[in-house]
């Protein structure tokens, strides 16, 4: 970003219970969310929350949160923004904030005017906060985090958001006694009578929780009422299907307005309902009681996975058994997250050099121009395993293949027509130098293929002043042209049919583990894009 300032002291040791207040004369917008957790480089370059406050006054506050607090081996550098949601569900950032998480000489602020600004980190919380002329922007409604590599700003560590900002809800009313029970005056008048009264709650979120994996919600119990209550117990009923642990807590005494929280962990099989509701109660002293319930919503249930089979090499010349194999690799770049390459061995002495689109192709004849894609000839030793492809020489030994000068070549299933997958995968990258003034595009594609022959296929895209695309969510909330029906066809060619009427046809490519397909736990590919569960 052009023309920041680097403004203030570093401050460190400081622990923040809230962000600032900022003035009363000034429209407030507080905001910010959790970011998933695993998706960044390393614990200490991991963002997991993010909480945001503006005022169109001129006045930034950023609290980021990390898996883990940084050391000098692992710092980075923070960038905070705040903008404007644009009609494609985008945050278009206008102001911006940051400087190194751990250490650094200060604040820089977006802009050349004047200001002032503070850094904090507190374990594995950072704040940032700033005031300044030109931040004095007007209504702003969205946050975003990039944190990237302080020596190499090209090295993108995660990126949060973005977040929606609002104004700040009214305090929560305090709670109140019951009223007393009114009697008739006899002498002197006494004073009313205080009691115990147990409230429960207990949220999840708005999304399905996820099948087959351990996920935790909180049940708590509040003393709404003006006396302690004693000998407190919580406890959660059982449901078909759905693993809980643990199922009771239990408090000695629960002063006025105190709380017990359990950390419930759940964990669901086939069985469960995909809306199941669980049964809460708690007791206390003297003759305490409340009863809820507690709704939870898991993913839609999938078929069983087919059982893998291995790739039928094709019809090759003579011992040839690499004819129908089908390769991938990827180049390592400082400007660009995935540069992928492959190679496809076909019948007849025929191989494609590169990612094909739409299938595998048919070789008759010499398309590739020197060592750019198409197709040309490959001869394979059979007894040696010696090989060439289009005047490159290599080898093919025990599945493992080498081609040139690169031997980290790896091998992807041609699925069988009529293939169904319930799988959801994720593919991140970026293309630039981010954090630099010259900035950079990250984007993400979620994909989504399910048993029954329904896809989902999204993406988003942020560049370091803003981005557009809106991701696709596990509700099927998604635009006509993100999802549809798809078709796995011979020649490794999958046929997307969306909702809105357009077909496109890719080429699919299953990925291995330990000689068996498995995209669940390894991914796929898509013409040159690869995609992978998420965390990895």
């Amino acid at each position: 970003m052009a023309g920041r300032k680097v403004v203030g002291a570093l401050v460190a040791g400081i622990a923040f219970a809230a962000l600032p207040v900022t003035g009363a004369s000034a429209a407030v917008v507080q905001g910010g969310g959790s970011d998933p957790a695993g998706d960044g480089a390393g614990a200490a370059r991991d963002v997991v929350s993010v909480a945001a406050s503006y005022d169109d006054a001129g006045s930034i506050s950023f609290q980021i949160g990390l898996a883990e607090a940084p050391t000098a081996a692992s710092d980075s550098q923070a960038t905070a923004m705040i903008g404007t949601t644009q009609p494609d569900g985008a945050c278009a950032a206008a102001g911006a904030v940051g400087g190194k998480v751990l250490a650094g000489p200060g604040v820089w602020i977006d802009g050349t005017d004047g200001g002032a600004g503070s850094h904090a980190r507190d374990g594995a919380t950072v704040t940032f906060s700033a005031s300044a002329p030109q931040l004095a922007l007007g209504p702003r409604d969205c946050a975003l985090v990039n944190l990237v590599d302080a020596s190499d700003p090209g090295i993108v560590f995660d990126v949060a958001g973005p977040f929606p900002l609002a104004p700040p809800p009214p305090p929560e009313p305090q709670p109140q006694p019951d009223p007393p029970a009114r009697t008739a005056p006899v002498g002197r008048a006494r004073a009313p009578a205080r009691r115990a009264r147990l409230a429960l709650s207990a949220t999840t979120g708005a999304k399905p929780l996820p099948r087959a994996r351990w996920t935790r919600v909180t049940v708590v119990v509040r003393n709404r009422g003006t006396a302690p209550a004693r000998r407190v117990a919580l406890r959660v009923g059982a449901a078909p299907g759905v693993a809980i642990r643990p199922r009771r807590a239990s408090a000695r005494t629960l002063g006025p307005g105190r709380a017990l929280r359990l950390r419930v962990a759940l964990k669901a099989t086939a069985r469960a309902k995909a809306t199941t509701r669980l049964s809460l109660r708690a007791s206390g002293a003297p003759r305490l009681s409340a009863r809820g319930t507690l709704t939870v919503r898991f993913a839609t249930k999938t078929a069983p996975k087919p059982r893998p089979r291995p790739t039928r090499p094709g019809a090759g010349s003579g011992a040839d058994d690499l004819a129908g194999r089908y390769f991938w690799r990827f180049n390592s770049r400082v400007d660009y997250a995935w540069d992928n390459d492959g190679i496809a061995f076909l019948p007849g002495g025929w191989a494609y050099r590169g990612l094909p689109r739409g299938g595998l192709p048919r070789c008759t004849r010499v398309t590739a121009s020197g060592d750019g894609d198409g197709c040309v000839r490959y001869a394979l030793h059979p007894r040696t395993g010696a090989l060439t492809v289009g005047g490159e020489k290599g080898w093919w030994r025990r599945g493992d293949l080498k081609v040139g000068e690169h031997d980290d070549y790896r091998e992807l299933q041609v699925p069988r027509p009529g293939s169904r997958y319930a799988v959801e995968l994720i593919h991140r990258g970026f293309s630039g130098f981010c954090g630099l003034i010259t900035g950079c595009t990250t984007w993400t594609e979620w994909l989504t293929l399910r048993a029954d022959g329904n896809f989902a296929l999204s993406s988003m895209s942020i560049g370091t002043m803003g981005g557009s695309g809106v991701p696709f969510t596990a509700g099927w909330s998604a635009q006509p042209d993100q999802y549809g029906r798809y078709e796995i066809l011979s020649g490794a060619r999958i046929r997307l049919a969306y909702a809105d009427g357009s077909v496109v046809v890719k080429t699919i490519g299953i990925e291995l583990r330990r000689g068996r397909p498995d995209p669940s736990r390894e991914g796929l590919l898509l013409d040159d894009t690869n995609f992978y569960p998420e965390g990895d």
